[in-house]
């Protein structure tokens, strides 16, 4: 049996003639899609990152979609947008290693303030795809959240292997934007960027699977052959809390996250944003510093560690937190720090 919200597709084409709008700039695309791309991070048992990649959420379905090869080495997937946590434990919906793809159910309810920000997308297939048509790739190359990067739809081809259909596009992708989404000039999902060929004497080719292979297919042919993710419920409890303002609350659940916990850095890094909230900044320094090393990933962490140092006078050290926040996170440059942020 073939499973599908086709209701999600119809409703695109019938909407959205294909060819009949007029593409929108690349800024309204980004602002149209961007919202629903998240990174993903996979972690070893104990809580060493593995590799990173991108995700796209299908709001309709709450799937999050993305390439199994991510998940190659095994250990735990997590998913977040701007810092804030995905819940992806609602179980396995598609784990397929040969067509590299692994789609994974949402649970909208345990973050709903992230949820209502994610945007729906409308879903464009294979045979409505034409050469030489703009396109716009979405993902998080080199753990540069949401990139946006256009070009051109180069061939519309055929898998040796797996006999798939693919989507060459010009569109610049990186390791790390695995996963990610790609979009027409209307805003449109036609494909998710999923590998890069390097022939030795010319430039890279990149490569997207259209959105049939990645939501048609055989029931009985789907592998779940991985390990579902889980946030701490811990961890969860301690937000919920942070979010409330409550510190004292959120602080008591976030020690209870053990160490090796994928989770832990982040729960170093909210405890300390609650103690430079209260004007402690001498022990929420020491937590940014436990919450970088546990996590470098942490851009958040990065940045409000360099204002406490700042702060101290200590510039030069400083400036290196705030590079690495900006590195990772090339829009906190427009975030202004201050001691009562939540």
């Amino acid at each position: 049996m073939l499973m599908m919200r086709t209701w999600t597709v119809a409703a695109a084409l019938l909407l959205f003639g294909y060819g009949r709008a007029q593409d929108l700039s690349g800024d309204a695309i980004y602002e149209r899609c961007a919202g629903a791309i998240m990174q993903i991070g996979v972690r070893d048992d104990l809580g060493r990152m593995q590799g990173t990649g991108s995700g796209i959420v299908l709001k309709d379905s709450a799937w999050l979609l993305t390439n199994h090869h991510i998940f190659e080495h095994g250990g735990y997937l997590m998913a977040e947008k701007d810092g804030e946590p995905l819940d992806i434990t609602g179980g396995i919906v598609r784990a397929d290693a040969k067509h590299d793809v692994l789609i994974l159910k949402i649970k909208p309810e345990i973050f709903p303030e992230l949820w209502k920000k994610i945007p729906d997308l409308d879903v464009v297939l294979f045979d409505q795809l034409k050469r030489g048509q703009r396109v716009y790739a979405i993902g998080n190359p080199a753990d540069l959240e949401t990139t946006i990067t256009d070009g051109l739809i180069s061939g519309l081809r055929m898998a040796e292997d797996t006999a798939s259909q693919l989507v060459q596009i010009s569109a610049p992708i990186s390791p790390g934007s695995s996963g990610g989404g790609v979009f027409d000039g209307q805003g449109r999902l036609i494909g998710m960027t999923s590998f890069i060929m390097r022939p030795r004497s010319t430039q890279n080719l990149n490569f997207a699977l259209p959105m049939d292979q990645v939501l048609f297919w055989d029931r009985t042919d789907t592998r779940h052959d991985i390990s579902e993710t889980k946030w701490h419920p811990q961890f969860i409890a301690g937000y919920e809390a942070w979010k409330a303002h409550d510190c004292n609350l959120a602080a008591a659940h976030f020690r209870m996250v053990p160490d090796g916990d994928p989770t832990r850095g982040r729960a170093l890094y909210f405890t300390a944003r609650c103690l430079q909230h209260t004007g402690k900044n001498g022990p929420a320094k020491d937590l940014y510093e436990r919450a970088v090393k546990v996590d470098p990933r942490l851009a958040r962490a990065h940045l409000y560690l360099a204002s406490i140092l700042l702060s101290e006078g200590e510039v030069e050290h400083a400036m290196e937190h705030q590079s690495k926040a900006y590195a990772l996170e090339p829009g906190l440059r427009e975030v202004k720090v201050t001691k009562d942020d939540w």
